[in-house]
């Protein structure tokens, strides 16, 4: 019995001088192994849906839910959006807007159709000088600043005049067509020929008083009028025949 426990004794303590003088190289391949171990990670699924747009009506500018989104072509290109109700506006100068609600679906294409009317012309109008008043068909447009006037016009046959005080007017037909930018108008205005009021002998009446006056072997008196320039003799003038 003695001897067995002796040698049990023994066993155990080999055993435990084995692990306290394992190999240093040993223990670091094992706990290496254990942190190059990767956690499990789930991957992420794109629940997104698609937006195509299609449209005639090329370099309008779009928006949606009321940020930019670039520009409308002719090439319809999917855009990956987040599932949900959104906005969508589509404007252009000269043409008809856009405004409406679609849905994206997780995983679903959703396809719009946009299309613009065109129902107006863009003219510019520039002057030498500025603050000339600009009206079309009678109406005032707006008054030309040092950048000049850009406004959106009828579409059609416009009689388009340009004035500024103490100028000519200068008048101009054209033809608008919707939708479209006309040429830009430039043009320098002229001054008014400034006419001087003609004197009191060179006046109709004064030549007649004096023919009557001759004719007759008269005397004529005419009484002057004072004032801002000259004026026809007044009923109260005298007119004398022997």
């Amino acid at each position: 019995m003695i001897v067995r426990t002796s040698i049990s004794s023994f066993l155990v303590s080999v055993a435990l001088m084995g692990l306290v003088f394992l190999p240093a190289d040993a223990m670091a391949r094992r706990g290496k192994k254990k942190k190059n171990k990767k956690p499990v990670v789930a991957e992420k699924v794109d629940n997104r849906g698609t937006l195509v747009i299609f449209t005639t009506t090329a370099g309008a500018t779009l928006e949606i839910d009321g940020e930019p989104a670039g520009e409308l072509n002719l090439d319809a290109q999917p855009r990956k959006m987040e599932p949900g109700q959104h906005t969508i506006r589509v404007h252009m100068r000269g043409w008809t807007e856009h405004s409406d609600v679609f849905i994206i679906k997780a995983g679903q294409e959703t396809e719009l159709e946009v299309d613009l009317i065109p129902v107006a012309g863009i003219v510019k109008v520039k002057t030498a000088l500025a603050g000339a008043t600009v009206t079309v068909n009678g109406k005032v447009l707006g008054v030309t600043g040092d950048k000049g006037l850009d406004r959106d016009v009828p579409a059609g046959d416009i009689t388009m005049v340009i004035s500024r005080p103490g100028y000519q007017p200068i008048t101009k037909k054209l033809k608008v067509q919707a939708g479209k930018v006309l040429p830009p108008i430039s043009v320098k205005l002229e001054p008014m020929m400034m006419v001087q009021a003609p004197g009191f002998y060179e006046t109709w009446w004064f030549w007649t008083v004096v023919g009557v006056a001759v004719a007759g072997g008269a005397t004529a008196t005419v009484f002057a009028v004072q004032g801002e320039g000259p004026q026809p003799p007044t009923p109260d003038f005298t007119l004398q025949i022997p």
